[in-house]
């Protein structure tokens, strides 16, 4: 009898044992839930293995050098109002992009009712006509997506110049195209030997110089391209990115030649 007692309980200990270790098994294989979409970085934010992984703050811009000519538009964003922009609305535009200005800067914040999107949107100066001139604007990447500017824009379409980040690859850096609504036209580019590209976290400085058909582009003085085209003559200027949080812009001016 004593012997039967014993397997019977051994019988309940074997069991016990099982249920606790399956119970084990499901608690492992749970694991943490990851909600769906991308973890989106602030733009603001930096780790730095020299800090202790705390987050690093984007500098300030640098000044601009004195004005050579009369300024037809400036903004530093100190005032924290978007009074003087307006976001183009047109057909390839990422619908419902925030811009905002946030500790002196002009920066991209995504969609409305969304995080991030790698559709283009595109922020112009209201009521402001650029001929022949010069426009500059500051803009500092972290996300890695291209960043640039328009100029001569209205109804037929506009002047994008493109800067793409600073990656091991042979592809341009710099891309100056005619869009319409027939597409974007490729008028010049700046091939990776001549120019390495946008190198994130850093103030990159944009100008273009534009007098009837000729149009010359420099980052932090640095020429890129010089060209002669006469597809738009005039309109509007702004500056334009990726919906996805990775860019801030600050100091855009634009001298002379515009009305």
């Amino acid at each position: 009898m004593s012997g039967k007692r014993v397997l019977a309980t051994a019988a309940l200990l074997l069991v016990a044992l099982s249920l606790i270790i399956a119970g084990v098994g499901a608690s492992q294989s749970t694991g943490v839930r990851i909600p769906p979409g991308p973890i989106v970085e602030s733009p603001n934010a930096r780790a730095s293995s020299g800090t202790g992984g705390a987050r690093l703050a984007v500098p300030d811009a640098p000044a601009l050098q004195p004005a050579g000519k009369s300024v037809a538009f400036m903004d530093d964003f100190s005032t924290g109002k978007l009074d003087r922009w307006r976001t183009l609305d047109a057909e390839g535009e990422a619908q419902g992009a925030q811009w905002v200005v946030q500790q002196g800067r002009l920066m991209q914040y995504g969609i409305r009712g969304e995080m991030i999107s790698d559709q283009p949107t595109t922020l112009v100066i209201k009521n402001l006509t650029f001929a022949d001139g010069t426009l500059e604007a500051q803009v500092y990447s972290t996300s890695g997506s291209p960043v640039g500017v328009v100029f001569r824009g209205s109804d037929a379409g506009y002047y994008r110049l493109t800067l793409f980040a600073a990656r091991p690859n042979d592809a341009p850096k710099a891309v100056l195209e005619a869009v319409s609504s027939q597409g974007a036209r490729q008028i010049a580019a700046t091939p990776a030997a001549n120019w390495p590209g946008v190198e994130q976290s850093r103030w990159q400085a944009i100008t273009v110089s534009a007098a009837g058909e000729q149009i010359t582009v420099s980052v932090n003085g640095v020429q890129l391209m010089s060209v002669s085209d006469s597809t738009f003559g005039a309109g509007w200027v702004g500056v334009w990115t990726v919906a996805d949080m990775g860019a801030q812009f600050d100091n855009v001016r634009v001298q002379a030649g515009a009305r």
